[in-house]
């Protein structure tokens, strides 16, 4: 696929991969439902047919459904923002635009609209919503009606839709001055998300952050802000799981672990074999799947050489996988 980004799947924990991904070009937008369930939007660029693939075993095969017309450039980094599945009929893709890195990429100016497209086939399917979100950001949908989207819009960080995601509304109950990294994550009327104390100008290498997580307890119509006593080097280094489960990975290696939305915390790590690295490398990617599985990357020496480290007991160990 050359420079293409590529998506691989692993069955034994991380220790191989295999391939997983369409051989196609484009800006890939993905999302997984679970091990078995997941979908590859490919935007090929203004006035550009937009294809949705569906694969139900994991990656090793692909189906898909008509194309449909795209409004504005793709363009920038794969993310998953943009592409949410309620379940394995309903979901939701939105185009990039200003709001996000792929609209920003692309040269879009301020106020280009974002349009916004849903699946109620698994994805076989789209037709167009609204061609003009108030912001683009991430999405998360409780129901086929109830929805929230992250902005990057700090007077109005998060909106909310009563009617599948035709319109939108500020949550004006959300703390402003803040820009939410993740959409919230919801059980029943508990929910979870979280923003830098300051508004992120982007992910800035070495540049730490005050962990901010903000809770709700009826569903996303009021919410609290629960601010931690340490920071955190990169906007990709905390990890909402569940609606009171959040883990964060500071530049010294610890592993910082909330069960009960932020209230408290526990402290692990960083073990015997990453303290003495971490002492000249900073964690490059971290990637969580359960307060106790997690990953690691390191770049080693003057090659750079990319070093992937596993832990089982919630940072407390890691183990270098060869």
């Amino acid at each position: 696929m050359g420079n293409q980004p590529e998506l691989v799947r692993t069955t034994d924990g991380g220790n191989t991969w295999t391939a997983a991904m369409p051989s196609l070009r484009g800006t890939p937008y993905f999302y997984a439902l679970d091990s078995q369930t997941a979908w590859l939007a490919m935007l090929q660029g203004a006035s550009q047919p937009t294809t949705v693939y569906v694969t139900n075993n994991g990656g090793i095969s692909w189906q898909h459904g008509p194309t449909f017309e795209t409004h504005i450039a793709g363009g920038g980094s794969s993310a998953s923002g943009p592409l949410y599945f309620l379940n394995a009929q309903d979901g939701w893709l939105e185009e990039p635009s200003p709001g996000n890195a792929a609209g920003a990429a692309s040269g879009q100016g301020p106020g280009t609209p974002a349009p916004l497209y849903a699946t109620s086939d698994g994805g076989l399917h789209w037709h167009l919503l609204t061609g003009s979100l108030p912001s683009a950001g991430s999405l998360t949908f409780m129901s086929t009606k109830i929805g929230f989207l992250c902005s990057e819009d700090t007077a109005h960080p998060l909106y909310s839709t009563a009617d599948g995601g035709v319109s939108w509304k500020p949550v004006v109950s959300f703390p402003t001055g803040v820009e939410v990294v993740d959409g919230p994550v919801f059980n029943g009327p508990d929910a979870l998300t979280w923003a830098p104390q300051s508004p992120p100008t982007g992910i800035q290498f070495g540049t730490e952050s005050p962990v901010q997580l903000i809770a709700s307890t009826d569903g996303g119509s009021t919410w609290t802000t629960r601010l931690s006593a340490f920071s955190v080097p990169a906007v990709d280094d905390v990890q909402v799981l569940s609606a009171m489960t959040a883990v964060a990975v500071t530049s010294d290696g610890a592993v910082h672990i909330t069960v009960d939305g932020g209230k408290t915390w526990t402290t692990n790590g960083p073990g015997s074999v990453l303290k003495p690295l971490l002492s000249k490398y900073m964690p490059q990617q971290i990637d969580f799947t359960s307060p106790s599985v997690g990953w690691l990357q390191l770049q080693l020496g003057p090659s750079f050489t990319c070093k992937w480290f596993r832990t089982l007991d919630g940072g407390r160990t890691w183990t270098l996988l060869q």
